[in-house]
């Protein structure tokens, strides 16, 4: 009898505002009773698109990354969703924008928009992403478990 191989899931906050990923951080713990869910929440998109890469190095992990647009340093929040989509193409986690940008005349906002998988806007829609975490993992929202914050906030 073969054993089932269990897949480790990952959701990846993206943030510059520590407020925001402790809130979210917060909002989803006890999440999914069923399943063992671990979060990294970063600051910095390049050090979360590197976590990214190490998880995706293992087949049988089960990403989603919820990110915000814009940052204060070099790389934002479509160079994030840009990065992720070129690396793993249709292997790639399913990505949340989570943002307060809606104006689509602007390029960055609108391509960012178009490319991830769900967009989300702050601040009403922060309940939204456990209802996404839900669909995603197969785990009615309703239901409320354990979920393994990564040890340091904002990596």
């Amino acid at each position: 009898m073969l054993k089932d191989k269990i897949i480790t899931k990952h959701v990846i906050l993206v943030d510059d505002k520590g407020s925001i990923l402790e809130t979210l951080e917060d909002l989803l713990s006890g999440f999914c009773i069923q399943q063992e869910i671990q979060i990294h929440s970063f600051s910095n998109p390049r050090k979360a698109f590197a976590k990214v890469q190490i998880l995706k190095a293992d087949s049988e992990n089960s990403i989603l990354v919820v990110t915000d647009l814009q940052f204060p340093q070099e790389d934002d929040g479509l160079d994030l969703i840009q990065i992720i989509i070129k690396q793993f193409n249709e292997q790639r986690p399913f990505i949340v924008l989570f943002t307060e940008k809606k104006d689509l005349s602007d390029k960055r906002v609108k391509k960012a928009w178009d490319l991830a998988d769900e967009v989300i806007t702050k601040p009403r829609g922060i309940f939204e992403i456990k209802k996404i975490l839900g669909n995603y993992f197969d785990c009615p929202f309703e239901k409320v478990g354990k979920i393994l914050p990564t040890y340091g906030r904002m990596q």
